[in-house]
């Protein structure tokens, strides 16, 4: 049995690889060593990067954190 892949895709003209587009553009750019480069995908990409100034914020009351239960 072949395993499908459900994420969205490209192949990026840069590396001339097929790309997941549900992460965000730094983490495709580490994993296929491009990281000074323009990405021409970059506007395709679903996922964004959390700043350490944005991760904060729910400390301060800006955003609002969930506690999850634990599974049974």
């Amino acid at each position: 049995m072949s395993k499908l892949i459900d994420s969205p895709f490209e192949i990026c003209p840069v590396c001339n690889e097929y790309v997941l587009l549900d992460q965000t553009q730094k983490q495709c750019a580490r994993e296929h060593h491009c990281e000074n480069i323009e990405c021409p995908l970059e506007r395709f990409f679903v996922g964004k990067e959390m700043h350490e100034s944005e991760a904060g914020r729910g400390a301060q009351g800006g955003a609002r954190s969930e506690t999850r239960r634990p599974r049974r």
